[in-house]
């Protein structure tokens, strides 16, 4: 069993199976698992044993396996999906993994607390892109190639986590004269005291976000170990659906290069906000590249998700709610009819709240130098945030009157419209404000609105 980016190509495992309170009932089985589903194992009973142990109506079986090269398996979250024959009076049943541990036998997932984790994302050297080779040409007949593996880059995230964004070489030693050298990177995280194996992903998937983000493009995580007194286990669980790696050239919305010295403390500060944020950061993470959904949807989302942003984090709610108490108290104090008054109360319970054109429009001021393109698409702001928040009338309450006037197109551009918004507006809680970010994205994703 090779197992070299186990969390983005399909796999298949043969081995024997029991449960950990019967180690002694194998059962033959087959795991399969890879990016785009859940693990699943498929089990057939022999003629001494059958699968009478495995009750249908239990979510949370724990089972255990040896790989035909005697490996330890763990699959951990476990429901029994169906029971059948396989024809020749052998009954066989499916059951489906919310996790996979290689290397050992473990009970649950807090059994193991964890001192370190390492793990590589899906096309991270080419966002990195510093590489050790030196390749020196004298002449047409004579040159050079020199090799040495880049330092370690040390960063900071809090009291409880630091971690280094990692170089690693495969130099092979072979008689064979093509010799081919191979660099990648990957992360270790270290934790200062050991977490359980939920808090090892949940930091390893901030991580991801973060990428995902400065690349602006989807990446999945190509592996994981995560590491107990310098023993390794493997960690495997359903990402997300399959795409092929694009191998041509990208343009990144912010490399590692860009960057910088900026890089450790634009992790501190994600990790600061990203729970806040949480909601926030996952619409927008699944609408990084491309689009799975329906545009409408999309659209919706991305509405929702700069609400939110501006409701969270720019919004000083008790200044609102005090503004607007004595204004409130004056228009309830004019109703005489109780019903009246109860009905009239609760309509406006939050009447401070701004609504979608005003929050557009502040979000929008601030970052508009780095939005638009030209002085034509500022002109036209105003329309275009007029646009959307029609837009977001019509889906939501459904104006027929709209109708002809919602294109795919149109409202496509609007989605994107809203994505930089967002993402611009992340970036600076993190550091990287519209003047530092300029000439990076100066040419690339400004948004021309004529």
């Amino acid at each position: 069993m090779v197992l070299l980016n186990y969390m983005i190509e399909d796999e298949i495992v043969n081995g024997f199976w029991f449960l950990p309170q019967n180690p002694n009932s194998h059962f033959h089985g087959q795991l399969t698992f890879g990016p785009s589903s859940f693990p699943r194992l498929a089990l057939i009973a022999n003629k001494d044993t059958n699968l009478s142990d495995f009750p249908f109506n239990v979510e949370d079986y724990v089972i255990w396996g040896l790989g035909e090269n005697g490996i330890a398996i763990t699959l951990l979250g476990c429901n029994r999906l169906d029971a059948s024959g396989n024809g020749f009076g052998f009954q066989t049943s499916i059951f489906n993994a919310q996790r996979i541990i290689i290397g050992d036998h473990i009970n649950s997932e807090d059994e193991l607390l964890f001192d370190s984790v390492e793990f590589s994302l899906e096309n991270l050297e080419e966002w990195v892109n510093i590489q050790g080779f030196n390749v020196n040409v004298s002449s047409h007949d004579s040159y050079q190639i020199s090799y040495e593996r880049p330092k370690d880059l040390f960063f900071h995230i809090n009291d409880q986590v630091t971690g280094n964004l990692c170089f690693r070489n495969n130099t092979p030693f072979s008689r064979n004269p093509i010799i081919r050298l191979s660099q990648e990177n990957y992360f270790e995280l270290k934790f200062n005291g050991q977490l359980s194996l939920k808090d090892v992903i949940e930091n390893v998937w901030r991580m991801r976000q973060f990428i995902t983000l400065m690349m602006f493009e989807e990446t999945k995580i190509k592996w994981i170990n995560v590491i107990k007194d310098n023993k390794k286990l493997k960690i495997f669980y359903k990402q997300s659906s399959k795409e092929d790696i694009v191998e041509s050239d990208r343009l990144y919305l912010i490399s590692l290069r860009v960057l910088g010295q900026r890089f450790e403390l634009a992790i501190k500060k994600w990790f600061e906000i990203v729970k806040d944020l949480d909601p926030v950061i996952a619409i927008l993470h699944s609408n990084i590249g491309k689009s799975q959904g329906f545009y409408q949807n999309d659209f919706l989302n991305m509405v929702q998700a700069v609400e939110a942003f501006d409701r969270r984090q720019l919004q000083d709610t008790q200044q609102l709610q005090a503004a607007n108490e004595p204004r409130l108290n004056r228009i309830l104090q004019c109703i005489e009819d109780q019903n009246d008054k109860k009905w009239l109360s609760e309509r406006l319970t939050f009447s401070y709240e701004p609504n979608l054109r005003t929050r557009l429009t502040k979000l929008c001021v601030l970052h508009k130098e780095i939005l638009f393109m030209d002085s034509v698409s500022k002109n036209q702001l105003k329309p275009m945030i007029m646009h959307i928040v029609e837009t977001r009338n019509y889906y939501t309450h459904f104006d027929p009157s709209l109708e002809k006037k919602k294109k795919v197109s149109t409202v496509i551009n609007q989605t994107f419209f809203l994505k930089m918004l967002l993402t611009y507006c992340i970036l600076d809680q993190i550091g990287l404000d519209s003047e530092y970010l300029m000439p990076s994205v100066y040419h690339r994703y400004r948004i021309r609105l004529r």
